[in-house]
């Protein structure tokens, strides 16, 4: 009898022990899953208390700058230009065109578009020839126009010129000859750039049809 006391006691005993590590373990968990859920409150708490951040906009320079595509980005950062061409004059006889060109206007008139506006000045020789019964006829010109610049990409530029001019001919033969005295300036052509500095440039107008080398700067 006193034996069989004996083991119930022992294993009442070893039950309340069992009893008490599974209550503390429990007891440690509860207390785990109570910070995990007071580290989460806090974080939520700190996330609705943070301010948003406003959404960055750019200006229409950056915005220009970042875009790609046709007909997007800056105009060169030269804003002046030198060109120098041989073709004909007038649809009528060889010769020579000097012309300088300084920006005046970075972005045209048409904002979505990569467009420039310049001022041109330029002097020109037109060898006529034989002319009226006289041989050796030159005119000498002065032109002044604005030229619209449409950049396509980093290496095309299309372009419209629109101004007037004036040609002296040598010998007064005036009468037998194009392009002289007043006269309209008016054209399109574009440029193809080679480096930075120096391009290749084409002329389709009344006063000039050509070609010749570009030089910003």
């Amino acid at each position: 009898m006193g034996i069989a006391l004996g083991k119930l006691s022992i294993t009442a005993a070893t039950a309340m022990l069992a009893l008490t590590c599974a209550s503390a373990h429990a007891d440690e968990g509860l207390a785990r899953i109570s910070e995990l859920g007071d580290r989460d409150l806090v974080a939520q708490s700190q996330k609705a208390k943070a301010k948003p951040k406003a959404p960055k906009y750019t200006s229409v320079e950056d915005e220009s700058e970042s875009s790609t595509g046709l007909f997007k980005g800056n105009p060169p950062p030269e804003s002046s230009n030198l060109f120098f061409g041989f073709g004909r004059d007038f649809w009528d006889a060889w010769g020579l065109q000097g012309r300088f060109a300084y920006r005046v206007l970075d972005k045209g008139f048409v904002p979505e578009l990569n467009n420039s506006i310049y001022l041109e000045g330029g002097v020109g020789m037109t060898f006529y020839g034989s002319r009226g019964g006289q041989d050796g006829v030159t005119g000498f010109s002065l032109l002044a126009t604005v030229r619209w610049d449409f950049q396509l990409n980093d290496y095309v530029i299309f372009f419209a010129d629109l101004g007037a001019g004036y040609t002296g001919v040598s010998n007064s033969k005036q009468d037998f000859v194009k392009g002289a005295n007043l006269w309209p300036a008016l054209g399109v052509g574009a440029i193809v750039n080679v480096t930075n500095e120096w391009a290749v440039r084409g002329d389709l107008s009344y006063q000039f049809l050509g070609v010749g080398l570009l030089h910003r700067f």
